[in-house]
């Protein structure tokens, strides 16, 4: 039989490629659709456009999408073994002398393929998707000028302009009885009270302009104590908004520096007593970690996987997606460590995936190699066995309390 292309091996990648998809489609969007809620939220307290909310969605994909990949793969592995179990098509393939290392090849080959597009978007498109996330959103904060008008509080504008709305609609551009004043030094100072003002872009970049419409316009003279009057029907005033501090640069974190940004300063002597070099390092070798565990998932998949028609339950895959949960938590957990210098990932983060993956070959050896054998029986052997031990020294307790 042909390892690769052969009929059997196209028809499990087949039924693995089913739930692979449909898995990362409910994934993606269930994270989409919790963080799209908290940016319109986000958005709408800044007076912020509706279209910045999708274009800081577009950035957290590929990091949804990461997240998303090798939770999708063992799942699809899982349930597709599980099916063919319960429907005795497995037992039809083993049965033409196939043995499930013989299915194999195609799924490693296509857990390949998951692990170099892991390792791209985690060390090439994620880093530069997340700075301009987080740049979206300081712009959001920082230009939202109107987002800070309350109706009825005076704001200032610079030191020697203050702007008052009385009612400001919804959008915060459009208001009811305005008040502005300026008083700059060695100029004349000048109060204006109308009856709407109404924000738009000047052409100046930094400026917005202030319409103002049926007011009046009161100017202080330096020489003179009695102020002028002139009204108006409409005024327009540029206000030039406040200078922003320049956001911070691309790769200031671990997170978003590319993989050869990482290995740059890796390579610098004069950086490796620097925190920025505990958090750059930890960070390259949880993305290498990542990319590695592609390899173990099948073999812990398939051994989950394998389950009886006449025990139709569903511990396998509870356990199944229980070890890779535990395994992702004690990984993310020792990158933290690394991060804060307080353990070394050669010591915290790889014998972690070392044990995972000999763990998982070994329950595959054992459910490949015996026939009809399931990891979930074993491990309910164990615990009866387990509890048989221990039985003869609970019975004396219980009879004492009795």
């Amino acid at each position: 039989m042909n390892p690769f292309f052969g009929q059997i091996n196209r028809f499990v990648l087949t039924s693995i490629l089913v739930p692979f998809f449909g898995t990362m489609a409910v994934a993606i969007f269930l994270l989409t659709t919790d963080q799209m809620l908290r940016l319109f939220n986000f958005v709408v307290n800044e007076n912020g456009p509706i279209s910045l909310v999708f274009m800081m969605l577009g950035n957290l994909l590929p990091e949804y999408v990461a997240l998303s990949l090798p939770i999708s793969f063992f799942i699809g592995i899982l349930i597709a073994f599980r099916r063919l179990s319960l429907n005795s098509e497995l037992e039809v393939i083993t049965g033409n002398g196939v043995a499930l290392r013989n299915l194999l090849p195609p799924i490693l080959a296509f857990g390949f393929i998951l692990a170099a597009a892991d390792a791209y978007i985690e060390g090439t498109i994620k880093p530069q998707s997340l700075y301009r996330y987080q740049q979206l959103g300081f712009m959001a904060q920082q230009h939202m000028f109107t987002s800070k008008l309350r109706p009825g509080e005076f704001l200032p504008i610079s030191d020697r302009q203050v702007l008052r709305f009385a009612t400001i609609d919804k959008t915060g551009r459009q208001g009811k009885q305005a008040f502005f004043r300026t008083c700059d030094e060695d100029k004349p100072c000048t109060v204006i009270t109308a009856k709407d003002g109404v924000f738009a872009t000047a052409r100046n970049k930094g400026h917005l302009v202030l319409h103002l419409k049926d007011g009046r316009q009161l100017v202080y003279l330096l020489d003179d104590e009695h102020p002028m009057f002139l009204d108006f029907d409409r005024l327009d005033i540029d206000i030039p908004l406040p200078d922003l501090p320049a956001f911070r640069k691309r790769a200031d974190i671990g997170e978003e520096a590319t993989n050869g940004e990482i290995l740059r300063v890796l390579r610098d002597p004069e950086a490796q007593h620097t925190e920025r070099f505990h958090n750059y390092r930890a960070n390259l070798h949880g993305r290498i970690i990542n990319a590695l565990s592609f390899i173990a998932l099948p073999f812990l998949a398939i051994a989950f996987g394998l389950t009886s028609k006449r025990r139709n339950s569903y511990g396998g895959v509870i356990l199944g997606i229980g070890s890779l949960i535990l395994y992702l938590e004690v990984i993310q957990s020792a990158t933290v460590w690394a991060k804060e210098a307080t353990l070394s990932p050669w010591l915290g983060m790889w014998p972690v995936l070392g044990l995972f993956t000999l763990s998982s070959m070994i329950l595959f050896v054992y459910v490949s190699e015996i026939p009809g054998a399931q990891v979930l029986g074993q491990l309910r052997r164990i615990f009866f066995d387990c509890v048989n031990v221990i039985k003869p020294y609970l019975l004396p307790l219980q009879r004492r309390r009795g």
